[in-house]
């Protein structure tokens, strides 16, 4: 996911600056990606609006400065805007042909704020010739509520402006309330407007928008530690609601999901 490194330096009075260079990693756009973000870890499942807000986290190819102090931060990123295929053990360099830029405010300790905008040159193998405008902003606040009882959301909305075809859009709301032993519980709603090409609809309903909502609960449970990982047993439960365009494909505007999960990770220092 990351083979990077990265330096920083005060110059005076409480304001530094970074320089991060990456072979794989991500450029300065979006929230933090899902698989790092507090009020997402619990859920194994990727946001259905991955691909608006922080999917650029794995880009092969990244030169990222910024200036900060303790709370604010200005970033700009010159990258490989195309996203890597499924054969993730190798690096699928390329020259850099994508820019961006994100302002970041932390205006306590509770609450952390991004604004970002991007513009990927052929992000997409299927599509060489589309670049895509994205702009994107969120906001995240976590609290403490006992001495091992954490409570993190984050609300995101994400728009792709392409080259040829329509604007499309996702809103996210998700959050985690972490009860120490007695486990995680997590909830997740989201709302998309997608093309009728993301669902290899026919051509002639390609540009047409496509309205999406999704609405995902779970729990994980702690089991045992073991070598200094923590294990955990999970369940998620989702309910999504489609367009009837959608209905002969999948059988129901309303379709349902279950999963059950084993997760593991590292133990956590309180």
């Amino acid at each position: 996911m990351e083979l990077a490194t990265r330096y920083e330096r005060e110059i005076a009075g409480g304001v530094a600056f970074q320089l991060y260079g990456a072979l794989a990693g991500e450029p300065a756009l979006g929230p933090v990606a899902f698989p790092h973000r507090p009020a997402a870890m619990p859920d194994p499942m990727a946001p259905l609006g991955h691909h608006w807000l922080d999917s650029t986290h794995i880009s092969f190819g990244v030169l990222t400065a910024g200036v900060f102090t303790r709370t604010a931060k200005l970033e700009g990123s010159w990258f490989n805007g195309r996203e890597p295929d499924e054969e993730r053990f190798d690096l699928d360099l390329r020259a850099p042909d994508s820019y961006a830029t994100r302002l970041s405010v932390n205006p306590s300790r509770a609450w952390s704020l991004q604004a970002s905008y991007a513009f990927l040159d052929s992000p997409e193998v299927l599509h060489p010739d589309v670049s895509i405008q994205r702009f994107t902003g969120s906001v995240t606040h976590a609290t403490s509520i006992g001495e091992r009882r954490h409570w993190t959301s984050t609300a995101a909305a994400g728009f792709n402006i392409p080259s040829e075809g329509i604007t499309t859009h996702a809103v996210l709301a998700e959050s985690a309330l972490d009860l120490g032993h007695l486990g995680v519980t997590f909830v997740r709603a989201e709302h998309l407007i997608k093309a009728g090409e993301d669902f290899d609809l026919p051509e002639s309903m390609h540009d047409v928008e496509l309205p999406i909502a999704a609405l995902s609960l779970g729990h994980t449970h702690p089991v045992a530690e073991i070598g200094g990982a923590e294990t955990a047993l999970g369940i998620r439960g989702s309910v999504a609601y489609g367009p009837e365009e959608l209905e002969v494909r999948y059988g129901t505007r309303t379709p349902v999901g279950v999963m059950a999960y084993v997760q593991v990770q590292p133990t956590l220092i309180h």
